[in-house]
């Protein structure tokens, strides 16, 4: 994000130049292609519906090859459609999408006066993933990111009840999984999508 990038807006959406071509910058879009990536259907069928999710005139961008939509899908929402940054993906997750969304849409509402949906389409879906990240501790997103992320007090020999209760509440909001933790996050990108989009709406 730059301070001097100009908020550009098309049929009451954020837009950003994606090769010469206006794509939907927006939460909104990145979540309904996390939702269409987890659905059951024909490779094709959900083509089709990923180029109109994403890009303004998708019928003039499609022209420009498949790998227009995965580069812009890239770019704007950080999701790998085509496998090509999944040495970018994975890591230790802190957040899980799918038990994590009441959490989320109630901090948004507690820190930035909004209820998740004007957030999810009124925000760049980066700057939303930051925000999202940035939460002070006092709410209960910031909760759950503190105790997944900070190292337990050293014990000292007086500090016992202290130490327990930060292991509980580490466990309490510990993210269940195991395996291949890119899969993990994407299969967890998708759950979240589901449950935002129920929340969010059709656009």
């Amino acid at each position: 994000m730059r301070l001097t990038e100009p908020i550009r807006r098309r049929n009451g959406r954020l837009v950003a130049d994606v090769e010469g071509h206006e794509a939907y910058s927006d939460a909104v879009a990145a979540l309904r292609l996390l939702e269409i990536t987890g659905e059951e259907a024909a490779p094709a069928d959900k083509t089709w519906v990923a180029w109109r999710v994403v890009f303004v005139d998708a019928e003039s961008a499609s022209k420009d090859g498949p790998g227009l939509l995965a580069r812009a899908a890239w770019e704007l929402y950080g999701i790998d459609l085509d496998g090509s940054h999944a040495s970018e993906c994975g890591g230790k997750r802190v957040i899980d999408w799918e038990a994590d969304a009441q959490r989320i849409a109630a901090s948004v509402r507690q820190v930035y006066g909004v209820t998740w949906e004007q957030f999810a389409r009124e925000t760049a879906f980066r700057d939303a993933c930051a925000m999202i990240g940035m939460l002070p501790r006092d709410t209960p997103m910031g909760t759950a990111i503190h105790y997944r992320t900070a190292k337990a007090p050293r014990f000292n020999g007086k500090n016992g009840e202290q130490v327990a209760a930060f292991k509980r509440a580490q466990r309490a909001f510990a993210i269940d999984g195991g395996g291949d933790p890119a899969k993990a996050s994407n299969d967890a990108m998708a759950d979240f999508a589901a449950s935002m989009m129920r929340a969010v709406g059709s656009v």
